[in-house]
């Protein structure tokens, strides 16, 4: 989803930010900016929480993209202060290239005393990582569901849920909408509605023991069936 498609949510009401983040939104801009660092996939969690999290699983993660190391700067109520410590960082890191442009080096303290010609590297990044919302349409049936699902009683889901290795930390999909603790929590077991996904997507969610649905239609029949135990209503594939 583009944050102007979350922003104009926001402004029409059909979104609302997370509670903890209510109070500290001053305009737009900051809304945007602020959305950027808590997105669908983190979902709840506070900065101060996913950012130690970044850390430990990727050590130096947060330096390469100029975040602040002040850990009392990742609390929201100091939004504005991690906004003005990370523009010097920013500006600081800009500085330092222009320099390392304007004289053709990447350092003049080698050991031989000598300065080195800049030398460029470029690497192909990783594949794009599977899954996600695919479009306005989609979303609004997600959204439709999401809804329904809260109606009957039950916990709403959880959109664009990252399903991460336990053991490095790496993303390895993107599940449309999930319950990663289950439809009934604690006792039945992680579920996802998948629309339009690759073959990867439902690998991950299947590796990962979701119980997984493609069409809205059979996704509801289960939730009336086996969550609620009475018989299903018609319901719209």
């Amino acid at each position: 989803m583009k944050v102007s498609t979350v922003l104009d949510h926001i402004d029409s009401g059909h979104m609302a930010l997370p509670e903890f983040q209510r109070g500290y939104v001053w305009n737009r801009d900051q809304v945007k900016g602020l959305w950027s660092r808590c997105t669908l996939q983190i979902s709840d969690q506070l900065p101060a929480v996913y950012f130690k999290r970044i850390e430990a699983n990727h050590p130096g993660a947060l330096a390469s993209q100029w975040i602040p190391d002040d850990p009392t700067l990742w609390k929201i109520e100091n939004y504005k202060d991690f906004l003005e410590a990370r523009k010097a960082l920013l500006a600081t890191a800009t500085n330092d290239l222009l320099t390392e442009l304007a004289h053709g080096l990447v350092d003049d303290s080698d050991d031989d005393g000598e300065a080195k010609p800049i030398e460029t590297h470029y690497e192909v990044g990783p594949a794009e990582t599977p899954g996600g919302i695919d479009g306005a349409e989609e979303e609004e049936t997600l959204n439709a569901v999401n809804a329904w699902v809260v109606e009957t009683g039950l916990p709403a889901g959880l959109f664009l849920h990252e399903v991460q290795d336990a053991a490095t930390g790496k993303t390895l999909a993107f599940l449309d909408l999930a319950w990663p603790n289950g439809l009934q929590v604690g006792l039945s077991q992680p579920v996802a509605l998948l629309l339009n996904e690759p073959d990867a997507t439902l690998k991950v969610a299947n590796a990962h023991n979701f119980r997984y649905f493609t069409a809205v239609a059979e996704f509801k029949t289960h939730v009336e069936r086996e969550v609620l135990a009475r018989e299903p209503e018609a319901v719209a594939a």
